[in-house]
């Protein structure tokens, strides 16, 4: 038998399954099941299809790899981390990932903060090169 939750991410699946490319836009799950399914992807998917879930991935992959680095670089970065993780492993199991802004701050933060870091090291390269002339 199963659970309101398992049948919420079934609903989710029929409703990608209609629209797998483009999904279903963007907030449409509250309208057509009344409620969210407790899970980021499936949200993701019927709202947004194989597009939308396929840049959702990718931003991932990239603020992973960015969290790598700036807690190579500051230390003190590993508090925004554990404020991603903790968020992104609520909307795994339970949320809805327009509803939380842990996630998106973070990630924001974590982008914003990589961008950051590459021009510093730019800037440090060019100062070298420049003081070395």
């Amino acid at each position: 038998k199963l659970d309101n939750r398992e049948m919420l991410r079934e609903n989710a699946i029929k409703i990608f399954s209609n629209s797998p490319i483009f999904g279903s836009g963007i907030g449409s799950i509250f309208h057509t099941l009344g409620f969210y399914s407790h899970n980021i992807f499936t949200d993701i998917l019927a709202e947004g299809g194989l597009i939308m879930i396929t840049i959702v991935v990718l931003m991932l992959m990239n603020v992973l790899r960015s969290i790598k680095k700036l807690t190579m670089y500051d230390h003190n970065n590993v508090l925004i981390y554990v404020i991603f993780l903790s968020s992104f492993v609520n909307l795994v199991f339970s949320g809805y990932y327009l509803a939380d802004g842990g996630m998106w701050f973070s990630v924001a933060y974590i982008l914003i903060s990589y961008d950051n870091l590459g021009i510093r090291e730019r800037n440090m390269r060019m100062r070298e090169v420049i003081g070395g002339v």
